[in-house]
């Protein structure tokens, strides 16, 4: 078992469970993310949230393919929509990222090619490509696990919500489990360096 089949989240290890979505829990949600990037005062309902994203990203990493996972929360109700992984290798599909995927899933379930009123949980910093799409979907908010200096274009690169021709910006929180989302994609990294390495 690898330290990656637990999430650890609120303090302690345990596997995050979608039906601790209690009362508790949805008072906590009504109140959570300024969009200030602020990390510090972060409800554990967030927490939960990113928890999920790192179990998909896991999934993933079991698939190998990079570990990248996605959740969509409705920001009303606080239920999940859809959550996703990076398919890009099995599916033959250079644009299967975990943000794509989720925003496809969430159209389809919901018959819309808006998503008002929802949250994205991602474990890392969208590329240009999915942050294009999230702001196309009208994706209310955008929750970040790692920052990725090299392929970002939210907090890096090209910033691409801050750029005159993007007509939607969500409210951003940044850094939410990055350590772990982080320590996700390094262990898969040095996975494949090392098996490349043998051959």
């Amino acid at each position: 078992m690898s330290d990656f089949d637990n999430i650890k989240c609120f303090g302690h290890w345990r596997q995050p469970v979608e039906s601790e979505l209690t009362a508790d829990f949805q008072s906590d949600w009504q109140a959570q993310l300024g969009g200030n990037g602020d990390t510090s005062g972060v409800s554990r309902m967030v927490l939960h949230y990113m928890a999920l994203a790192l179990n998909e990203a896991k999934k993933a990493f079991d698939k190998d393919e990079v570990p990248v996972g996605a959740v969509l929360v409705d920001n009303q109700t606080g239920k999940i929509i859809a959550c996703a992984y990076n398919k890009t290798e099995h599916g033959l599909d250079p644009t299967a990222h975990a943000e794509i995927e989720v925003i496809k899933k969430g159209v389809k379930k919901l018959k819309t090619k808006r998503l008002w009123n929802t949250t994205l949980y991602v474990t890392l910093e969208p590329c240009t490509m999915c942050a294009a799409a999230i702001s196309f979907a009208r994706i209310e908010r955008l929750v970040i696990g790692a920052k990725d200096e090299k392929g970002g274009a939210v907090l890096s690169g090209v910033k691409f919500f801050e750029s005159k021709t993007c007509h939607h910006k969500p409210d951003i929180t940044a850094g939410v489990l990055e350590k772990e989302s982080a320590e996700l994609l390094k262990t898969f990294f040095k996975t494949k360096r090392k098996n490349s390495s043998d051959i």
